[in-house]
């Protein structure tokens, strides 16, 4: 049973954050890389402390856990979303979304080197099978950016280092507070960093429209809120390896709600990708030796 909430719970983020990969790019258009950001963490927070709000508020902070919601805040979240957005600038949601998939391997050496978790077999296929599924999705079609900036790759690469601090610190923390607490602090650590990037930024507000906000609003609530609130969830149930493992779904919604939103051209490679990503997702969690809340 806490196997099948654990999945349940990944496909969550999953969904949400293979969708908002579209969204930035969409949102890049008119607005500012780390005004976008700071928008949908601002919304998130007040979101959350309005749902603790509605008990008893958030859970008190212990002091010795400071350093870890400011590795979560500031470099899992600010630093990797600017990383990553800038990233989407240069090389498009496509070709971005197929750098996120190395952050199984990167999570899974990681987390063995860290905390000595012995890695199965099948994991490490199934693993390799994944990252070649996201291959074919993005190098099967016209969906790669031609005309790619490189540079967008190196900024991607630093996005999923600033992403295993985020599971590193994160792990430092379960257990400790309710998963609602724990996103909320780790919101709040997070908003003081902003104050770092946004003089820099500029924004066409006259162009900011109705579409512009419905995306925000979805980055804020579906993207962050409840993405962030389940996949701590997840790896609390599941594990970091799996969990991380999941993410490699991102490149089918992706795929599917470029497909309707933008347009986009799906070849049959591409769909060939999406079946060995699914499998072998499945073949990891199935298999996992991890032990509940690794």
């Amino acid at each position: 049973m806490r196997l099948l909430l654990g999945i349940i719970y990944i496909l969550i983020p999953t969904l949400a954050w293979g969708v908002s990969f579209v969204s930035t790019e969409f949102l890049l258009r008119t607005m500012g890389p780390m005004i976008i950001v700071a928008i949908r963490f601002c919304i998130g927070t007040a979101a959350l402390l309005a749902l603790l709000k509605l008990k008893k508020g958030p859970a008190k902070l212990k002091r010795e856990h400071i350093p870890y919601f400011l590795l979560a805040g500031g470099i899992g979240i600010v630093a990797y979303f600017y990383f990553e957005n800038i990233g989407i600038l240069n090389i498009g949601a496509n070709d971005s979304v197929l750098m996120v998939a190395t952050m199984p391997i990167i999570t899974m050496l990681v987390d063995s080197f860290i905390y000595k978790n012995k890695l199965g077999i099948w994991n490490v296929v199934s693993v390799a099978a994944s990252f070649a599924g996201v291959a074919l999705i993005v190098f099967g079609g016209s969906s790669s950016s031609g005309g790619a900036n490189p540079v967008g790759y190196v900024y991607m690469l630093l996005a999923i280092v600033s992403w295993v601090v985020y599971i590193m610190s994160t792990k430092k923390l379960i257990g400790n507070y309710p998963y609602l607490d724990l996103t909320f602090y780790q919101f709040l650590f997070s908003l003081p960093f902003f104050v770092f990037f946004l003089p820099f930024e500029h924004t066409s507000w006259q162009l900011v429209g109705f579409e512009q906000w419905a995306h925000i609003i979805f980055l804020s609530v579906m993207a962050s809120v409840l993405g962030f609130y389940f996949y701590n969830k997840a790896m609390d149930y599941i594990g970091a390896t799996s969990s991380t493992v999941f993410l490699n779904f991102m490149p089918i919604i992706t795929l599917i709600f470029g497909y309707f939103y933008l347009g986009s051209a799906v070849s049959p490679f591409q769909i060939i990708g999406c079946i060995i990503i699914i499998i072998s997702a499945t073949v990891s969690v199935l298999n996992s030796r991890e032990s509940s809340g690794a």
